[in-house]
This record gives structure tokens, C-alpha cells and sequence, in this order.
């Protein structure tokens, strides 16, 4: 290398100290004071926010921290948007207990109506739990596992953005209406709102506990039995046992499942062979199908009527509040199959197998438009000047 060369590389060399004298500098930069404060500062706030976390937890909401109330705003709850706001305004878990659906869009600027009615929604757990009972099970279902492992299982992953967008957890996914679901989750097909509002109904009979709901699952994985909890995919991997392979994959984004076949009296061999898109001069393939799908429902479907009753506890959410005192006459008889079964999915009515609906949290407490007042509540109650909810007009 010639005496021009060397010199070169010194000078690149000189040049790039002179920009950043850290990357010739004997010492190591991460360790140094200012940038170790930064990141030691950094950990205690995240293990502070974690602490916070945990206090949600196991602390009843009145007796919450401000420091409390935003971390379970933010990490719980998913609404890290919403923080500056509530840092400003709300200073207890029992001014967040007190608020109105007014003060939430305008003291938090909560605009979004699916965020505010779930907020509400998720308020009013916490207000039931202080009694003693706990929080829900519909509590377990955060909005990650709604839109991608139940919109996955229901057949309709396609809809899973706007889930997502919506921030749409159990509780929200309890008071869904069609209405709801074409207005704000973009689901205009008939068949696609009735398929949802059935893997809805499905989780209220199992009383939205996950673990019941994947046990059962594990347990026909191998088996053709109990076809009410099949997934999407479990009905495909049926079709292919059955020896229907070549149309099978049809069924993706149908939005067919278990609860569709069993709850949904009106699905006959034709609904699953137009889903399938078996040719209709296919008479002896869609002969088979009549077989096999008679051999695999009609024991579901003689079953669940007892399968009814024991299921038929109310969600731990549905327990008795101001709430119900201002919903008239809500479900407050027990169901039958032939009650569940006497109208089309078209119309079907996502109700409570025995006293009130999960949904009612939101039945007489979360305003809608264009719907009438609800009755006066109590003062310190968060659901005065409210509206009726029209969640029974699915």
C-alpha cells in the first residue's frame, strides 16, 4: 500500500472520530452516567407500570391510584391514546367509576363510540366485582384474542382489522347488534352478521370461559363428536375425512362453524353444499353430504336441550345491578332449544339461557343513537343520562 493510501485511511479515520467520538473511545459509551440514568429511569417506569398493573388486578377499582388508573387504561384496556387526557382528569379509580358516557367523550376525548361502550362496559365489571363475585369471565378475552384466534375459528379472519381497529374485547363482543356489526366492523353480509352473532351465542352458553370452550375443542379434535364447538378449520378437516377433500378449502372465509350447524335449524345440506359450491347435478355427492351431516348433527341437536340447562347459568358478568332495574322484562325466562331455535338466524336473538343477559351491562347504560332515555339512575351512578340500548333488535 503506497505512502497515498495510508494517508487516505488516516483521514477517513480522523473524519469519523471528529463525527462521533464514541466509536473511538476507549470507554464504553452505553455505560456512560447519562445514558445509564436514561435507561435505569426507563426500567423503574416500566416496573412501575407493571406494579400498577398488578394493583389493577387485585385492588377493587374505588380504591385505585391515579397512577392506577392510567396504567390499566393503557396496558390493560388497550387505550394508550386516551392517557394524556385521563392523566389531566381522573385522579381515583372512583372518579373513573363516576363517569358518565358524556365526561368519557368529553373529559377523555373518547370520541370512538365502540371505545367508550366498551370502557363503560368494562367499568361496570369492576363496579359488580366489588361486591364480591369477582370479574367476569368475559374479562379474559382481550381484543388481540377476538380479532385473530375467534374471528379465526368462526371462518372470518377477513373481518379482523376492523375488530381490531374497534378494539373489540369479550365484554364489547357480548352487546354486539347486526346493527353494530355493519355500522361499525363493516360485516354487511347477512350471512356473515348471523354466523358472528351464533359463535356470540355459543360464548354465552359456555358463560365466555375460554378454557371450557378450548378443552371441549381438544376433546372432538380426534373424534366426531360434540359439533357444536367446531371451528372453521375442525368442519374442513371433517370434509376431508368424509371423503369431500376437493371441497373442503371452499369453507374458508364462510363463515361456517359449529354453532352455525347445530344452533341454526334452517342450515340444511343445501346451505353447506352452496357454501361447499357443489354443483347441484352432483346428486349423489350431495346425497352423501345429506348422510353425513344428519348422522353428525342430529344427536347434537336431539342433545342440547339438556346440554342447555346446566350451561344455563348466567355469565359472571350478568349479575344483579341498577342496570337490570332499568332494563324491562329481559330475558328473564329460562330458553329451550325449540325457544332458541323458532326463528331464522336472520332474526336470531342473542339471549341468556336463565336471568339476565351479559349484554344488559350495556342494555339500559350505554347511550346509542336516536334512542330513547333511560329511567333516572342514581346519583353516583355512572350510568345516569344515558340511553336504552336496542341490543335485543338483532
Amino acid at each position: 500500500m503506497g505512502l497515498g493510501s495510508l494517508s487516505r485511511v488516516f483521514a477517513r479515520g480522523k473524519q469519523r472520530k471528529s463525527l462521533d467520538p464514541g466509536l473511538f473511545d476507549d470507554s464504553d459509551s452505553l455505560s456512560s452516567p447519562a445514558r445509564l440514568s436514561v435507561s435505569l429511569s426507563d426500567c423503574e417506569e416500566q416496573l412501575d407500570r407493571l406494579q400498577q398493573v398488578e394493583l389493577a388486578r387485585t385492588v377493587p377499582m374505588s380504591r385505585w391510584r391515579a397512577g392506577t388508573v392510567q396504567a390499566w387504561l393503557e396496558v390493560v384496556m388497550a387505550m394508550p391514546m386516551y392517557i394524556r387526557a385521563c392523566a389531566d382528569n381522573v385522579k381515583s379509580g372512583k372518579v373513573m367509576l363516576a363517569l358518565t358516557d358524556a365526561d368519557l367523550e368529553a373529559g377523555l376525548g373518547i370520541s370512538n363510540s365502540m371505545h367508550r361502550r366498551k370502557l363503560r362496559l368494562a367499568i361496570e365489571d369492576y363496579r359488580q366485582a366489588e361486591s364480591g363475585h369477582g370479574l367476569s369471565k368475559a374479562a379474559d378475552l382481550d381484543h388481540h384474542w377476538v380479532a385473530q384466534a375467534w374471528l379465526s375459528d368462526v371462518g372470518l379472519p377477513q373481518y379482523s382489522q376492523f375488530f381490531h381497529t374497534h378494539l373489540v374485547d369479550g365484554r364489547l363482543l357480548s352487546t354486539l347488534t347486526r346493527s353494530d356489526l355493519e355500522k361499525h366492523l363493516h360485516v354487511s353480509k347477512k350471512a356473515h352478521q348471523s354466523s358472528l352473532l351464533l359463535g356470540m351465542q355459543l360464548l354465552h352458553m359456555l358463560n365466555f370461559n375460554k378454557e371450557v370452550l378450548q378443552a371441549r375443542r381438544a376433546e372432538c379434535e380426534s373424534q366426531n363428536t360434540d359439533p357444536l364447538v367446531w371451528t372453521c378449520q375442525r368442519i374442513i378437516k371433517w370434509l376431508r375425512d368424509i371423503d369431500l377433500k376437493e371441497f373442503a378449502d371452499n369453507l374458508q372465509n364462510s363463515g361456517v362453524h359449529g354453532a352455525v350447524m347445530v344452533l341454526d335449524p334452517s342450515f340444511i345440506t343445501d346451505s353447506m353444499a352452496t357454501a361447499l359450491g357443489i354443483p347441484g347435478n352432483k346428486h349423489m355427492v350431495r346425497q352423501h353430504l345429506t348422510e353425513e351431516m344428519k348422522a353428525l348433527l342430529s344427536p347434537a341437536r336431539l342433545g342440547i336441550e339438556q346440554e342447555v340447562e346446566p350451561l344455563g347459568t348466567p355469565p359472571t358478568l350478568s349479575r344483579q345491578s341498577s342496570l337490570r332495574r332499568s332494563t324491562l322484562g329481559r330475558h328473564d325466562d329460562q330458553l329451550s332449544f325449540r325457544k332458541l331455535t323458532a326463528k331464522p338466524p336472520v332474526s336470531f336473538s342473542l339471549k341468556n339461557y336463565s336471568g339476565r343477559d351479559i349484554r344488559s351491562l350495556s342494555s339500559a347504560s350505554l347511550q346509542r343513537d336516536g334512542c330513547e332515555e333511560a329511567p333516572a339512575q342514581p346519583e353516583n351512578s355512572p350510568t345516569r343520562q344515558l340511553s336504552a340500548s336496542n341490543a335485543d333488535t338483532v
